[in-house]
């Protein structure tokens, strides 16, 4: 099973939106046939078979035996991927976009800023996938609890001016140099945000 698949177009992500197809992609961490799933799942098996053909066509699955069960021969299946990502590419000109957002303070900034990442690390992964190689990434996660808004705001401060620093200090113009993309945001946890805030 390859480690992920990042699906950039929207009828192949209509495909697996189904519900009924999520179970079967589910299931099929583990090679299995379609009577099985039929009797698992308690559905038809021509509604399962369905599925697993277009689940089949479209990559999400894949043929891996032929199992012989008395006179009848099942062809087993599995997922062919581990885990699935969307990109905002199957958005299109709808894709949150933070160079058009005016705003630079605003949740949709932060919302759009958060969708390139995906958009823009999902193209990566996509291709170290292909090339069974690694990501170099950097994740730090973290709450933090403000007393006021005041407070809050002098941390922004000293965050802005740190990571400014730390990269300028480490910027390179070199021959060999590779770029990387880093971003910083912050938002209100949702249990705890305060309207006005």
């Amino acid at each position: 099973m390859n480690a992920l698949r990042i699906i950039t177009d929207s009828e192949i992500a209509s495909q697996i939106l189904n519900p009924e197809r999520q179970e079967l992609l589910d299931l099929l961490k583990e090679s299995n046939s379609a009577s099985s799933l039929a009797r698992i799942t308690h559905r038809p098996r021509q509604q399962i078979n369905y599925h697993l053909h277009e689940l089949e066509k479209r990559g999400f699955i894949k043929h891996v035996e032929d199992r012989k069960r008395g006179n009848c021969v099942e062809r087993v299946l599995i997922r062919t991927n581990e885990t699935i990502y969307f990109s905002p590419d199957i958005l299109g000109k709808l894709a949150p976009t933070p160079e058009l957002e005016p705003d630079k303070l605003s949740a949709s900034f932060l919302f759009a800023t958060a969708a390139k990442l995906l958009r823009n690390l999902g193209r990566v992964m996509q291709i170290a996938s292909e090339q069974k190689k690694k990501v170099a990434t950097l994740t730090l996660s973290s709450e933090i609890s403000f007393a006021n808004a005041d407070e809050r705001a002098k941390f922004a401060t000293e965050v802005t001016e740190a990571l400014t620093r730390i990269s300028a200090k480490y910027n390179s113009n070199s021959p060999g140099s590779r770029k990387f993309a880093w971003m910083f945001g912050s938002y209100p946890v949702a249990a705890e945000t305060n309207e006005g805030e």
